[in-house]
């Protein structure tokens, strides 16, 4: 019986001993705790996480461009576009320099009437025809003429082509001549001249054999 009261006492001491080492808070002083600010207590504040700048980026203002300018035309009238050199079978020591334009131009196809050494009687007349065509850009005018241009001229006299003839186009062009009164061969050269007088083109020739 002694042998329990005394390990009751021994509790008694032990409890006893844990209430004094550890007091309860009271109600007043945790609602002070509550209170307290968060600067006072050892609890480190969080710092707010920074927002970024707003960076605006600005709209870039459209360039203008300029417009394209119209294209300058290159042909002019009667422009030079180049000199050849043509040379005469029948007389082999001499060439003809002609002015090609890049406007006009003419290209010799082929024969109508009288064809090379055609015989003919001294003083006889007799019209040469031959067909041309426009090898140019520009149109032939009713004013353009056929002119005589080296050799023998058998008295023809410039002859205006009277008709309007379209680029790449083909036409007959004839001239009125007189033979001769001396038999032999005799060539003549024409070609073709703007209403201003300017020849231009590839020459063209008629030949004949005068026979008594």
């Amino acid at each position: 019986m002694k042998r329990i009261y005394l390990i009751l006492l021994t509790l008694t001491i032990a409890l006893s001993a844990c209430n004094a080492a550890t007091p309860m808070p009271s109600t007043s002083q945790i609602i002070s705790e509550t209170n307290t600010p968060v600067a006072q207590m050892n609890i480190p504040a969080s710092s707010p996480t920074p927002l970024p700048d707003s960076t605006t980026t600005p709209t870039p203002t459209p360039a203008l461009i300029p417009p394209t300018a119209a294209p300058t035309s290159v042909i002019q009238w009667n422009m030079p576009m180049e000199v050849h050199t043509i040379h005469i079978p029948w007389q082999p020591d001499t060439d003809i320099r002609v002015n090609y334009a890049l406007c006009n131009n003419s290209a010799y196809f082929e024969d109508v009437t009288i064809p090379d050494g055609t015989e003919i009687t001294p003083g006889e007349t007799f019209i040469k025809t031959w067909t041309l065509q426009n090898t140019g850009f520009c149109m032939w005018k009713e004013k353009y003429m056929v002119r005589f241009f080296t050799g023998d001229s058998m008295s023809g006299l410039d002859t205006e082509i009277e008709k309007a003839v379209a680029s790449g186009r083909q036409t007959k062009i004839s001239v009125s001549l007189i033979a001769p009164t001396t038999k032999g061969t005799y060539t003549g050269y024409w070609i073709l001249a703007d209403e201003y007088g300017t020849a231009f083109g590839m020459p063209f020739y008629v030949q004949i054999v005068v026979v008594e």
